[in-house]
């Protein structure tokens, strides 16, 4: 009777739980919406050149968004998150590009070339892409050598790095091909950077195209003024 009572009484409980998670994952979703629907909106802010508005608008959508993911325990991109967080970074992007054109300024966005970029290619890259006779006629040395690309062809395609040829001596698996050549592969993260910095739109955030990598000053950085007696 004991065993009957209890196979009647699990399958209720079980019953239960499942309903009151389902009514919990339901609501979350909800909000999730509501959140999607509002950043969505924030491109009106942007239009209206409500600059600083629509930085706080991301800004409070993107803390409200964590939120919700660390409750139910979901990490970017989970589909559960109905592409908020794309739509935030990407609608960040737009703000900045808009806030620079409006300021007269390059945007930044996504990784810094001079700041970024450029250190982990001269480290890397330019012992064999530079000089007076850089492989394969790809001068790395300056951003300038970048834009002519070398004797394969073009270097980058701005806003697509599947397409650029940069990305693919980067990530082929044949160690003939692959850049840096004799020696390690760059890390995940490397290669990611340099990604997204295409992606973007390949900018170049240096003072000028002729300036050596190794003389490229960050963004941000004070500039040092030599006064000669």
């Amino acid at each position: 009777m004991r065993t009957l009572l209890l196979c009647l009484v699990c399958p209720v409980l079980v019953g239960l739980i499942s309903d009151s998670a389902a009514a919990q994952t339901l609501e979350q979703r909800r909000e999730i919406g509501e959140l999607k629907r509002e950043v969505t909106g924030i491109g009106a802010m942007v239009r209206k050149k409500e600059f600083a508005e629509a930085k706080a608008a991301y800004d409070a959508a993107e803390a409200k968004l964590k939120e919700l993911a660390e409750a139910v325990g979901l990490e970017p991109p989970d589909r559960k998150m109905l592409g908020v967080d794309t739509l935030i970074e990407k609608g960040r992007e737009a703000l900045e590009i808009a806030w620079a054109k409006a300021e007269g300024r390059p945007p930044r966005i996504g990784p810094s070339f001079a700041g970024e970029i450029a250190p982990l290619v001269q480290a890397q890259c330019v012992r064999c892409h530079g000089g007076a006779n850089p492989r394969k006629g790809l001068d790395l040395s300056t951003f300038a050598g970048w834009k002519r690309g070398g004797a394969s062809g073009p270097l980058l395609i701005p806003g697509n790095p599947n397409r650029s040829l940069l990305m693919a001596r980067l990530v082929t698996q044949d160690p003939r091909a692959r850049m840096p050549a004799n020696g390690q592969p760059l890390s995940a993260d490397e290669i990611q950077m340099i990604a997204k910095w295409i992606d973007v739109g390949a900018i170049f955030d240096g003072d000028s195209d002729d300036t050596l990598l190794a003389d490229l000053t960050p963004p941000g950085s004070p500039k040092v003024e030599v006064v000669i007696p």
